[in-house]
């Protein structure tokens, strides 16, 4: 809390506050999850760029918003169970500006959560059916809507994968034609590409591999 009340009092025209966490692995490796675009303190009026430019470092104990900000974008959507709150992320993001801290206030103990007990990939995620309403809100800038696109032609690619790995070829593919080229970053599309003309199994693998101490399954 010192954190974010720091936040307030140096950005007082900012509406949200981020910090960084730590995630702690079965293995005992230790994971810092902060924004890497910045050494200070900082507020950003485009977030949608910044998580753009440096990935994404956002974890609900490590939020926090005025008031003021839920009668604009709502609450969390009821009767949501997966993805809710990266869904009220990105409408506050929309909306409003961020103070950012790199500082680690949360850490996030994966042994003892049943959040993520495997990979899962949201296809039906609660904020897509609000993106057209927002790219039809003159009152949100231009860039923020050009970033934002940016962000969900990248998750399509995630999409693609999710379906490599489930082992619906067929399925990656009809998704992967979709995808706006100029709007995603080159190596992961060729990445993805790649992972669509090699035996699924091995892509299987290497993921497992990879993963392998950051599930609990």
């Amino acid at each position: 809390m010192e954190t974010i009340s720091g936040l307030m009092e140096e950005y007082p025209a900012a509406d949200v506050f981020l910090t960084g966490y730590e995630i702690h692995l079965h293995d005992g490796q230790i994971l810092k999850k902060a924004s890497p675009g910045i050494t200070d303190d900082m507020q950003c009026d485009n977030v949608f760029k910044h998580l753009w430019e440096y990935g994404y470092f956002i974890h609900t104990n490590s939020v926090a918003c005025k008031k003021s900000v839920f009668d604009l974008v709502g609450l969390f959507e009821v009767g949501v169970t997966n993805g809710e709150d990266d869904d009220m992320w990105y409408r506050m993001f929309a909306h409003f500006s961020a103070a950012i801290s790199r500082e680690i206030t949360t850490v996030y103990m994966r042994e003892n959560s049943t959040a993520t007990v495997s990979r899962v990939f949201v296809e039906d995620w609660a904020f897509l059916p609000r993106v057209d309403g927002i790219m039809a809100d003159s009152s949100i800038p231009d860039e923020k809507k050009y970033y934002l696109r940016r962000l969900l032609e990248q998750r399509q690619l995630f999409l693609v994968r999710n379906c490599i790995l489930n082992g619906n070829k067929k399925k990656a593919w009809t998704h992967f034609q979709r995808i706006d080229r100029n709007l995603v970053n080159g190596m992961k599309y060729a990445e993805t590409w790649i992972a669509l003309i090699i035996p699924s199994a091995i892509t299987s693998f290497l993921v497992r591999k990879r993963d392998r101490n950051y599930y609990r399954s």
